[in-house]
């Protein structure tokens, strides 16, 4: 119950914030401990928001729903990606390839 008494108070701050304020809303696991419902609430709230968010999470369908860009800040340099995450995962996962088949060239030619 604490749980939706939360996200209840979240949604009014999230209602309550002055619209000519420049903000950008920051997110860290937003979907963590709240119901389908909840999740349902935040996705719609969150696709009609006209400001910049930034959100961290695992919730592979929200980011997909959501997102239009990815930073991908695990390693320097840090790299934009343009899409959802699917776009993200596919484009890195070729960035990978070649960069590995590059450090093998390098390994042939130094034996």
């Amino acid at each position: 119950m604490r749980t939706c008494q939360a996200f209840t108070d979240a949604r009014c701050t999230c209602r309550s914030i002055n619209p000519g304020t420049r903000i950008i809303l920051l997110l860290d696991e937003p979907t963590n401990h709240l119901d389908l419902p909840s999740v349902l609430w935040l996705a719609k709230y969150l696709q009609s928001y006209k400001r910049p968010f930034v959100i961290v999470s695992h919730d592979r369908t929200l980011l997909n729903g959501l997102v239009t860009s990815v930073i991908h800040i695990q390693k320097w340099p840090r790299h934009r990606y343009s899409g959802n995450f699917d776009v993200f995962i596919a484009e890195y996962r070729m960035r990978q390839s070649k960069r590995l088949k590059l450090i093998r060239i390098w390994i042939e030619n130094i034996k």
